[in-house]
């Protein structure tokens, strides 16, 4: 028997063979799939790209409906107080005198008059004709001479006085004795009806609208005098708007016949809806460029796969013939290899990840025997090209090491269990050997520590056909502080050749040709850890006997304290008693899934609503034991949706409801309950809290005491050291699986990705937008233990109406590096699978 170091023997190279005709059938159904995937990411990209228009045309549509109803205020108080003022004293009054004391917004429009009884104006903010001027046979005279008091909002006119077209809005004056004496006229711009165009911000090819229920248009970005002029009551748009307050519209627009995606909303209080729509041309006109370059990639692709296999192949069949030409041909091939694996990674990932999409969906037999074998195909490839990546980043010295905290029992037991079923399978006996100090935290690059573990215990598996495969593991304390870690990983296998023992931690170094034949491989991963280990300042070595087996031996020197270990987190249990029917309005996705899951988890039933509107539609059509709020949601927020299911008829509007919020300050739990709700659960919550809240409230609708804060996690203001906490993402795997968890933290990521893509087109007039796009990301954060990113979208959130430009422009970028960061974290878990592409 032989002991060798990393360190030791000569670097030769290995004599590869041809490709096998497995591998290129392989090659074939890879690049098959890859154009069935690109066929599928243009449908995604389609519908994604059309929700995004119809959501944005949404916002846009609500901030346009609150601004014209703010202006249309504005108008009508100047109207009341000139209206007071005439009829108090209707000799003295004077509207210059009331422009004078800034009582009419005389920037907002473009003539306020007064008009006697008999429709002559009598007083204007701009000089009067030297003829009298009379509007007594106007419609907007019309109506109050007959009778009607209230505010009158007319349609386009062309005026006498100012020469304009304008949208009419009036009052009626009445004499001392209630009789008719006026009216009170303020006519509106109709090229611009309270700066329409603003809401717009930088959506320069967005068209906004103000239409009248009646199908008179009132005003319009771009608009014309004959748009002015028309009647578009029969319009579909315009029907449909007079029977749904909100919602969107696809198809030509009323006013020019273009074909428009618009969203439109009803203006509080006055019979009148708001749009604003974006061409379908436009919209879509990424998507031809985004065909061009997938269905292009997709071609690329496939070259650059089938020149990569004849390249490898040639390459090994040379190698075959001369010593010399194999080593020259092996430099060759790892950068080759190097500079293939940073160009397909990225479409790769995508490719398992729709191939793992697709292999979840209820398919056909047929099919999901294609996507079973698309899925191990592409898994095999990315695993070598990871591989390929992994050795290429550290000879290029870009491989960083981290030094965070973390509990190397719970790294340890994880990754053990990681390679339990390969071992099982093969029928091995599988132990685990270790003798750790309780409470052990150490502190170091827990991933790559992980990944040595992984490639020791996968090449001890996979060598051996019976027998036993041992990891054993020994934490002794040593001086200043530090610990000495060693994990040794024993089998009982084929053993390694004195001879072959120097270059079993080079790159591409396997026994023979017949290993590679029967067991596959780059032959990297060895020569991976080796690297790792020296990054780290470790050691690693191996001890092995052809027939017997082999010793893998890593050591290294870590940073150590010692701590006393919480109370363990428990798997979630069915709950005792009767199983409750559950309604969770929540918008987030992420959040969603983690709720739901711990609630069926529980034993109960979840429905599941995305805003306030669908909370009270739901609380009014069915009985429900507990109703769990989400505060901000978009279309009607959780303190409103509370407050119309109290104001219910029956037993729904004694629902108890307990409020989900990331917000747990002492005036958001009070106006949580000054809204109606009994509880309150901050976020992020744990299964503990969970079910605290649902036994005290939905047996006992009486206690109205808050449900406790998520034990063990922490919030936005914690630590400001602390950047990710890990024991969120261990907790939620603890209570609702591997599988679930994965599925969470790609809902995190394509959810603040779309935020932050929204929130980079918005400008400081967008404040509260943004703000709100940053109250949902902080939510998302904060669930997942991405605490950095949750402290500075909080502080986002809390500052947004202040911000410039500028200001905001270097939030974004924080906001987008924390996110960024994140997302590695995350992704630097082996059972998540990478979201950081």
């Amino acid at each position: 028997m032989r002991t060798l170091t990393a360190a030791e023997g000569p670097n030769e190279a290995r004599r590869p063979g041809g490709l096998p005709p497995i591998a290129w059938a392989a090659v074939a159904l890879f690049v098959a799939g890859v154009w069935a995937i690109a066929l599928a990411v243009q449908t995604s990209a389609h519908t994604s790209t059309r929700y995004q228009a119809e959501s944005e045309a949404r916002t846009l549509a609500l901030a346009l409906a609150e601004q014209s109803a703010n202006f249309i205020g504005r108008i009508d108080q100047a109207l009341r107080t000139a209206k007071f003022v005439f009829e108090r004293d209707p000799v003295n009054a004077s509207i210059d005198e009331l422009v004078r004391r800034k009582a009419i917004p005389i920037d907002d429009i473009v003539q306020f008059a007064f008009a006697g009884a008999d429709g002559v104006i009598l007083q204007s903010n701009l000089p009067l004709a030297p003829t009298p001027v009379s509007i007594a046979d106007r419609e907007h005279f019309l109506v109050h001479a007959d009778g009607t008091a209230g505010l009158f909002i007319s349609k386009p006119v062309f005026g006498r006085v100012s020469q304009r077209w304008s949208v009419q809005l009036t009052r009626r004056v009445d004499g001392p004795n209630g009789e008719f004496a006026g009216v009170l006229v303020a006519s509106v711009d109709a090229y611009d009806f309270g700066g329409l165009a603003k809401v717009l911000g930088d959506n320069s090819g967005a068209v906004s609208a103000i239409f009248g229920f009646d199908g008179r248009l009132r005003s319009r970005t771009g608009v014309t005098a004959g748009m002015l002029e028309r009647d578009f009551a029969e319009h579909p748009f315009v029907r449909l708007a007079r029977t749904e307050p909100t919602g969107v519209w696809t198809g030509p627009s009323a006013t020019d016949g273009l074909r428009r995606v618009e969203g439109y909303r009803a203006v509080s209080g006055v019979p009148m809806f708001v749009s604003v729509g974006f061409a379908e041309n436009e919209v879509y006109a990424g998507l031809r460029f985004r065909a061009f370059t997938d269905f292009g990639a997709a071609t690329l692709f496939t070259l650059l796969i089938l020149t990569f296999a004849t390249v490898l192949d040639r390459q090994m069949r040379r190698a075959e013939s001369a010593r010399s030409h194999a080593e020259a041909a092996s430099e060759a091939k790892s950068r080759f290899l190097a500079m293939m694996s940073h160009e397909i990674r990225t479409p790769l990932n995508g490719i398992v990840g729709v191939a793992g999409l697709l292999a979840d969906m209820d398919l056909p037999r047929e099919q999901r025997k294609f996507v079973d074998v698309l899925r191990d195909t592409s898994q095999l490839l990315t695993q070598i090209l990871n591989d390929v990546l992994d050795f290429s980043k550290l000879e290029a010295g870009k491989m960083d090491i981290e030094a965070v905290e973390f509990d190397f029992r719970q790294m340890l037991n994880r990754t053990f269990e990681l390679m339990r079923p390969r071992a099982e399978a093969k029928g091995l006996r599988y132990r685990l050997d270790a003798d750790i100090p309780e409470g052990a935290v150490l502190i170091g690059d827990p991933a790559r520590l992980r990944q040595i573990a992984n490639n020791l215990l996968s090449n001890a598996i996979k060598f051996t056909a019976v027998g036993e495969v041992t990891l054993r593991a020994r934490v002794r304390p040593v001086a200043g502080g530090r610990a000495g870690v060693e994990l040794k990983v024993e089998d009982t296998g084929v053993g390694i050749p004195a001879s072959r023992l120097p270059e079993m931690f080079r790159e591409f170094s396997q026994l023979d040709k017949s290993t590679a034949r029967k067991f596959g491989g780059t032959g990297l991963g060895l020569s991976i850890c080796r690297v790792l280990a020296e990054r780290m300042g470790g050691t690693i070595a191996v001890t092995s006997e052809p027939g017997i087996g082999s010793v893998f031996t890593f050591a290294i020197e870590l940073p150590m304290t010692l701590r006393q270990p919480g109370p363990a987190a428990a798997p979630i249990t069915p709950t005792r008693g009767r199983r409750l029917r559950i309604l969770l309005a929540e918008d987030n996705l992420s959040n969603q899934l983690i709720a739901t899951s711990y609630l069926d988890r529980m034993g109960h039933r979840v429905d599941t609503v995305n805003n306030g509107r669908e909370a009270v539609e739901a609380a009014a059509a069915l009985p429900y034991d507990l109703i769990l709020m989400d505060v901000q949601m978009p279309e009607m927020d959780g303190l409103e949706a509370t407050r119309r299911i109290r104001n219910l008829v029956g037993p729904a509007r004694a629902t108890p409801i307990v409020a989900l919020t990331a917000n747990a300050f002492a005036q958001d739990e009070r106006q949580c309950r000054d809204a109606g709700m009994d509880g309150f659960l901050a976020k992020p919550f744990d299964p503990a809290a969970l079910a605290a809240a649902i036994q005290r409230h939905a047996n006992d609708s009486g206690n109205t005491d808050a449900a406790p804060a998520a034990a063990g996690t922490m919030s936005a203001g914690s630590d400001p050291a602390v950047e990710f906490d890990p024991r969120v993402m261990d907790e939620i795997e603890t209570q609702i699986g591997a599988e679930a968890t994965r599925k969470v933290a790609a809902l995190f990521a394509k959810d603040v990705r779309a935020r932050l893509a929204r929130m980079r087109g918005m400008s400081p007039e967008s404040a509260g937008l943004a703000a709100r796009e940053a109250h949902a990301i902080k939510g998302s954060a904060l669930s997942v233990g991405a605490l950095q990113l949750g402290r500075i979208a909080a502080a986002f959130e809390a500052d947004a109406t202040r911000y410039d430009a500028a200001t905001m422009a270097e939030k974004m970028d924080e906001l987008e590096t924390a996110f960024a960061r994140s997302a590695e974290q995350i992704a630097a878990r082996e059972s998540v699978a990478s979201i950081a592409e």
